[in-house]
């Protein structure tokens, strides 16, 4: 045989060896990602647990207009001095009361003929956040902002002191409600649920079932009426399982 026979049959022999064994390869991958391939189900569920608050939150301030800035400052620092002075005999402490907003601003008369606005008075405005934890003294306290000088109610809203330890009950129940509903999928299709393979939290809130509040501000001796109501402390979990 010439040594030109002998390379090619030796470039023959190579390349029938590399093309066996692309082929052993594309052979033997299919079955290796088809074993490596896992089967899954995932769900979602929520869990939900009610809560009923035991902390209120009052915005409430005091508005004075005068002609003088000082004559405006001095009634408006007045009347809320004699105003957190009696929510301080009522039981609140100073981390309890928090200036939200103080602003001393001019009051001008504007014209339609086009003349230019002309200067009237002043305006002086104090707001406050109050922090309540005895909602029994809710309405007494509402009376008291009012009786004493306030003219400026905000709003009223409701909390849970304890929201995290609920919300980790409704962690639990989402949890709980998450396996019935993969072990009922389970069963249905006739296949074993297997390892957890994640757990994903996608929301958790607070959301008022009922409104925060009804409120009537009187000038009466009887407390202002207020109804709390509950939250619901939500949370959404979403769960995936490997199938046996």
């Amino acid at each position: 045989m010439s040594h030109r026979s002998m390379s090619q049959s030796s470039g023959w022999s190579s390349a029938c060896l590399v093309a066996a064994i692309l082929i052993a390869i594309s052979a033997i991958a299919p079955n290796a990602q088809a074993k490596d391939h896992k089967r899954t189900i995932s769900l979602s569920a929520t869990g939900t647990v009610s809560a009923k608050p035991d902390t209120a939150h009052i915005s409430t301030g005091v508005v004075s207009d005068s002609e003088a800035a000082r004559t405006a400052l001095e009634v408006n620092s007045a009347a809320m001095k004699r105003i957190i002075a009696e929510l301080k005999k009522q039981g609140l402490k100073e981390e309890d009361i928090q200036t939200t907003n103080f602003s001393v601003s001019p009051r001008y008369q504007r014209f339609k003929d086009n003349r230019p606005p002309q200067l009237i008075g002043y305006r002086v405005n104090n707001s406050v956040r109050i922090r309540v934890k005895d909602l029994a003294k809710l309405g007494a306290i509402l009376d008291t902002v009012v009786t004493l000088g306030s003219n400026q109610i905000g709003g009223i809203s409701f909390s849970v002191s304890k929201a995290d330890e609920f919300r980790d009950k409704a962690r639990a129940d989402a949890m709980r409600r998450a396996i019935a509903k993969a072990e009922l999928y389970a069963d249905a299709a006739g296949i074993e649920l297997g390892e957890i393979i994640s757990i994903r939290e996608s929301s958790s809130f607070a959301q008022p079932r009922r409104s925060f509040a009804r409120a009537a501000i009187k000038f009466a001796a009887e407390a202002v009426p207020i109804e709390a109501g509950e939250q619901s402390l939500r949370v959404r979990i979403g769960v995936s399982w490997e199938l046996d």
